[in-house]
């Protein structure tokens, strides 16, 4: 009950002690976890406030002064026009091959529309004279008659009366089919100083007419006439813009049916253009004038138009007038890539949204796959034009994110590895400090138990002798037995001592072999003696096989009888009283090898682990019933790894062991 108390006090002071170093390592543990997460946190919102503080300039260069300085010069490019006439403004400003604007609408200071054209009005004539000859050639259709009627008020003095008799007296000799001289009031009507600006759209239907009959009558002058017409495009006439787009496309569809349009290609393509802007502006003019009308206007911003496509209008002003110019989606997604393509960057793309919120440009092509789950690091307005746009940028593939992990990461490894090495040292320490407790616990119990081992011979024999010198033996046969014990019992203690001094030598390295050529059957004879007695007293069954022709080996000869003696010792000690024991040695593959074969208790897997380790007993209690004190195997393998040989054991419960001791042979046979 006392070893018991004792036992469980320093198992209570080691389970402290062991619990301190825990804490030691658990504590400094969880304050560098702390410690790093905040420090992580603080280095990502230092490195994003910086992020940001930088690509805020960068965007700034990149994308609003490119659109504030290039919208600038537009808006300053208008203001100083000094163009009177809507038509030749719009030509200037908004048509030339450089133009980003699709279309354009114009009013005055009052906010009045001045182009587009929609409608026109000219001052209706009040001539009796004309609307008879009218009768004439509408209704009667005598055409000669008509055109000797008109003849008479071309002469006239009243101008627009004149400029309505040519265009009649025209019309009638097509009629006619005087085709050239139709062709040649159609001259005048249209480009004659004298006629021209009375009434425009009679010019410009003049103008037409002419082309139709020169292409009629094969004349050499359609050419010439057709290439003034493209050059000047009506520019010269007040005329409405529908009916602009009208006639200039006749006159396109004359060159293509008269052959020349090839030769006339680059004015084509001029008129094209022109058609295409002034069809979209007059869509357009209706739209915007609702939507943001001009008296409302204060400063030039970009408005986002749903007419027949998506466009953009930006609006400029001057003294005289007021403009919102027109700019296809398209071409606006083209300018914003141009500043796009300067912002050149790595980890970072950007997108630019207008004022409904809709994407103008991405510079990634699977945006949503980048951005998904991401927010943008950096939101601002695209500059003074813009003013409800967003420039928003975005770290590439979250490289923010992976950056930040990055760094979380190296954190995380430099923490493990000084939690790793705290926990080795603790663990090292821990271990040192149970394996000094449990070489405390083996010392003590090996002083215990070579104390009960000494002083069990020690007590027989001190009882014996007592016994023989008193003089109280019945005869001289009893006085041979008790000598006899004191004999067995003064072996056991040699053998006690032998070992001790063994293991002494062991311990400070100190053993000497003496290693000479032996033969393997002189080993096993002198361990066949040595226990002779022993197993003969304990009626053991033994048995001895060798095997002819065996090698000699390199080894010390008393060592290994040791070695033989001892595994044949512990065979007689954990053997049951039916005890059948057999020795035998045999070649094997160039080695030698020495069996002890027993039919005892046998040992599980675990015990066998351990049963060469120093102390080792299955059974620790001083109450066992086979002697010794754990040192006899132990000492057989520092024996047999000092001859550089191996020792396997085979062992299952209740089925007796074998223990083969292998040495490599000489290759000398033995007769």
């Amino acid at each position: 009950m006392r070893n018991w108390k004792i036992i469980n006090s320093e198992s209570g002071q080691l389970w402290r002690v062991v619990l301190l170093l825990v804490a030691s390592v658990v504590l400094p543990t969880v304050c560098l976890l702390w410690f790093v997460n905040v420090a992580v946190k603080n280095e990502r919102l230092a490195v994003r406030q910086k992020l940001v503080d930088f690509y805020t300039d960068e965007a700034k260069k990149t994308f609003v002064d490119y659109a504030d300085n290039f919208w600038g010069k537009e808006r300053e490019r208008f203001t100083n026009s000094e163009k009177s006439k809507s038509a030749d403004f719009f030509e200037e400003f908004a048509l030339t091959d450089d133009s980003v604007y699709r279309g354009l609408i114009i009013y005055d200071s009052n906010g009045l529309l001045v182009y587009p054209f929609i409608s026109i009005q000219t001052p209706p004539l009040d001539s009796s004279e004309l609307e008879n000859i009218w009768a004439i050639e509408y209704i009667e259709k005598d055409y000669v008659k008509a055109v000797d009627s008109y003849s008479r008020l071309v002469d006239g003095n009243d101008a627009a009366l004149k400029a309505a008799a040519v265009a009649g007296r025209a019309r009638s000799l097509k009629k006619a089919g005087r085709l050239a001289d139709a062709a040649l009031d159609c001259e005048r009507l249209g480009w004659s100083d004298d006629l021209t600006g009375i009434n425009d759209g009679l010019s410009a239907d003049a103008r037409l007419l002419q082309i139709q009959l020169y292409q009629a009558t094969a004349d050499p002058n359609f050419f010439n006439s057709i290439e003034k017409i493209f050059e000047n495009s009506f520019s010269d006439l007040q005329i409405e813009t529908a009916k602009k787009i009208f006639l200039l496309t006749e006159c396109i569809k004359a060159a293509q049916k008269a052959g020349v349009a090839d030769r006339l290609q680059r004015q084509i393509e001029k008129i094209q253009r022109q058609i295409t802007a002034e069809k979209f502006s007059l869509a357009a003019a209706e739209t915007i004038s609702l939507v943001y009308p001009a008296a409302d206007w204060k400063e030039s911003v970009f408005k986002k138009l749903n007419i027949e496509s998506a466009a953009y209008s930006v609006n400029f002003s001057s003294k005289t007038f007021k403009a919102a110019a027109i700019v296809d989606a398209n071409d606006m997604k083209e300018f914003w890539a141009k500043a796009a393509g300067k912002f050149e960057d790595e980890t970072v793309f950007c997108r630019i949204l207008d004022d409904a919120g809709a994407v103008i440009i991405s510079s990634l092509e699977n945006e949503k796959a980048e951005i998904s789950g991401e927010q943008p690091f950096l939101s601002q307005n695209s500059g003074e034009f813009f003013p409800g746009w967003k420039i928003e940028l975005y770290f590439l593939g979250g490289v923010f994110t992976k950056t930040a992990e990055q760094q979380r990461i190296v954190y995380f490894w430099i923490l493990t590895l000084v939690i790793a090495s705290m926990v080795a040292v603790s663990a090292l320490l821990t271990r040192s400090i149970l394996q000094q407790a449990k070489l405390n616990k083996l010392k003590n119990n090996f002083i215990a138990t070579i104390t009960h081992e000494l002083k069990t011979p020690l007590s027989s024999m001190r009882v014996l002798v007592d016994t023989l010198m008193d003089g109280r033996v019945k005869d001289t046969k009893q006085a041979e037995e008790y000598l006899g014990l004191v004999s067995k019992e003064n072996e056991r203690l040699s053998r006690l001592i032998d070992n001790f001094l063994t293991f002494s030598r062991m311990e400070r390295n100190k053993h000497v072999f003496d290693f000479t050529q032996v033969n393997p059957a002189d080993i096993v004879r002198a361990a066949e003696d040595a226990v002779q007695t022993k197993f003969y007293k304990n009626n053991c069954k033994f048995n001895v096989t060798i095997e002819g022709s065996l090698p000699s080996i390199s080894a010390d000869k008393d060592a290994i009888v040791t070695v033989l003696v001892n595994l044949l010792d512990n065979a007689c000690k954990y053997s049951g009283s039916d005890k059948q024991i057999d020795l035998k040695v045999f070649k094997d593959n160039g080695c030698v090898c020495f069996s002890v074969i027993d039919n005892g208790i046998g040992m599980g897997r675990r015990v066998i682990k351990k049963i060469f380790n120093k102390f080792y007993q299955v059974d620790n209690s001083l109450a066992r019933k086979a002697e010794g004190c754990g040192l006899g195997l132990s000492i057989v393998k520092f024996i047999v790894d000092a001859h550089k040989g191996t020792i396997d054991v085979k062992s299952e419960s209740g089925k007796g062991s074998t223990f083969t001791v292998k040495l490599k042979s000489e290759g000398v046979k033995n007769e």
